[in-house]
């Protein structure tokens, strides 16, 4: 997996929590508005079910997430966490980190190397 497509999945993985919260909020929203037991006992299934759904695309997100933090440089992980995690503009990243948008974008290309440098270290390790 190239550094890319690793910062695509974390985005991919938060997109996906949020839409099982859309999804719950209306699927309770419906349930409220119910009187009929079996179905709103189907849809309380359905809630539990986007629950544990949930739970997994953030724990998903937060691991991989993580796997930044063993990158050499803090400022590069930060960078990276706060546009694919939290989806920060650069604009926003600059603002947080006291650096031009320029700085944040040259620190951003230092990232996306050092992250392809580890997740190849990774590969590595694992055909061993």
């Amino acid at each position: 997996m190239t550094a890319k497509e690793y910062l695509n999945q974390i985005q991919l993985l938060n997109f996906e929590a949020d839409e099982c919260v859309a999804q719950i909020a209306l699927l309770e929203e419906t349930i409220n508005n119910l009187s009929n037991e079996k179905i709103i006992a189907t849809l309380e299934d359905a809630v539990d079910e986007l629950n544990e759904q949930h739970s997994s695309f953030v724990t998903k997100a937060h691991l991989m997430v993580s796997n930044l933090t063993n990158l050499d440089e803090p400022l590069e992980c930060a960078v990276l966490a706060y546009r694919y995690h939290r989806d920060y503009s650069w604009s926003d990243i600059a603002e947080r980190l006291h650096l031009t948008e320029k700085s944040v974008q040259v620190v951003y290309e230092k990232a996306l190397v050092s992250l392809e440098d580890y997740l190849d270290e990774l590969n590595d390790a694992e055909e061993m």
